[in-house]
C-alpha cells in the first residue's frame, strides 16, 4: 500500500520561514558575540573570556552549518529523496557536536597552561560590564529561539538553541572570574575555563548521540509503539499484525506493519479494514507515513 500523504506536520511555508528567522538571528547574534568578547579578550587578557569567546566561534560556525543545513531539510521531496532532506539538520547536529569536542579539550589545554604561569587580567570592570551586556543579548535569542522550536520542532534549532543556553551559563562563570580575579583570586580565572570546557563537553555528549541515533533511524519509543499496537488491535475485523517498523523521518514518524486476515474476505473489504486502521492511526500520530500490507491468514 503506498501511504497517503498528510501535510499536517510537514516542512511548508510557515515552518521554512520560522526556522529561517531562527538562523538569521542565530548567524547574526554570533557574529555580534564574537566581536565584543574577542575585543575583551584582547583588553583584559583573560582565559575565561577567551573561553567564552571560543564558545561564540563555535556558535557562529554552528549557526552557520545550521542555515545551510536548514535550507536543504525544508526542501520537499524529489525524484532522488521520496521522504525529503530532513535528515540534513542531523548531520549539521553531528558537525556541531565534532566543532564543539574538539574546541573544549584545546581549552581545557590552554587553561592548564595558565595555570603554570602567572598573568594579569586588566581592564576588569569593562570586562564585567561587557560580559552583561552579552549575556541579555544571548537570552533574547534563545527565547526567539524557544518559541521557534515550539512550533517546528526543527533539531537544527535545538541543537543551536543547546549551545545558546549554554553560552549563557558560560557568562555567568566568566562573570565570576573576572570578579574573583579582580579581588585577587587570579587562579580563579583558567578553573573557570576548565570548568567550562568540561561543561561544554557534557552538552556535546547527548547531542551527538540523539544525531546518530536519528541518522541510525532509530524506533519510535515504547510508549508511541505501545499506542501504535494498541490503535491497531482495536480493530476486531484482523487476525492479528506482525513486523511492525518505526523510525523517524523528517521529524515524521514512519510506521510499517503487516495486517493478518482473513482469506474469506475480498480485497476490497481488506483494503476498507486496512484504510480504516489507518485513519485511526492518523487521529493519533497526524503527521505519520503509514505503510502496511496485508497477508490472508486463516
Amino acid at each position: 500500500m503506498t501511504p497517503e500523504r498528510n501535510t499536517l506536520f510537514a516542512p511548508g511555508d510557515s515552518y521554512a520561514r520560522l526556522i529561517k528567522i531562527a538562523t538569521i538571528a542565530s548567524t547574526s547574534t554570533a557574529v555580534l558575540l564574537v566581536i565584543i568578547k574577542l575585543s575583551i579578550w584582547f583588553l583584559s587578557n583573560s582565559t575565561s573570556v577567551l573561553a567564552s569567546s571560543l564558545d561564540s566561534v563555535l556558535d557562529m560556525v554552528a549557526s552557520l552549518i545550521s542555515f545551510f543545513a536548514v535550507k536543504i531539510a525544508v526542501k520537499p521531496e524529489d525524484e532522488d529523496h521520496h521522504f525529503g532532506h530532513g535528515k540534513a539538520e542531523h548531520l549539521a547536529a553531528l558537525v556541531q557536536a565534532s566543532f564543539i569536542a574538539g574546541s573544549a579539550f584545546y581549552l581545557i589545554f590552554y587553561a592548564i597552561s595558565d595555570l603554570h604561569s602567572g598573568f594579569e587580567i586588566n581592564q576588569a570592570n569593562v570586562a564585567i560590564a561587557a560580559m552583561i551586556i552579552c549575556s541579555l543579548i544571548t537570552t533574547g535569542l534563545v527565547l526567539l529561539q524557544n518559541y521557534v522550536i515550539s512550533k517546528t520542532n526543527s533539531t537544527a534549532i535545538k541543537a543551536d538553541a543547546a549551545h545558546y543556553k549554554m553560552d549563557i551559563f558560560v557568562n555567568i562563570g566568566v562573570l565570576i572570574a573576572l570578579l574573583l580575579s579582580k579581588y585577587g583570586y587570579k587562579q580563579a580565572d583558567p578553573v573557570i575555563s576548565i570548568a567550562i570546557a568540561l561543561i561544554m563537553l557534557y552538552s556535546v555528549k547527548k547531542l551527538a548521540w540523539n544525531a546518530v541515533d536519528f541518522l541510525m533511524d532509530k524506533a519510535l519509543s515504547k510508549e508511541e509503539l505501545e499506542v501504535i499496537r494498541n490503535t491497531i488491535m482495536e480493530e476486531k475485523e484482523i487476525q492479528g499484525f506482525g513486523e511492525l517498523r518505526t523510525r523517524q523521518c523528517n521529524n515524521r514518524p514512519v510506521i510499517q506493519f503487516n495486517l493478518y486476515m482473513k482469506s474469506t474476505l475480498t480485497l476490497k473489504q481488506t483494503h476498507e479494514i486496512g484504510n480504516k486502521i489507518k485513519d485511526n492511526l492518523l487521529k493519533k500520530m497526524p503527521d505519520a507515513y503509514i505503510f502496511f500490507h496485508i497477508t490472508p491468514s486463516d
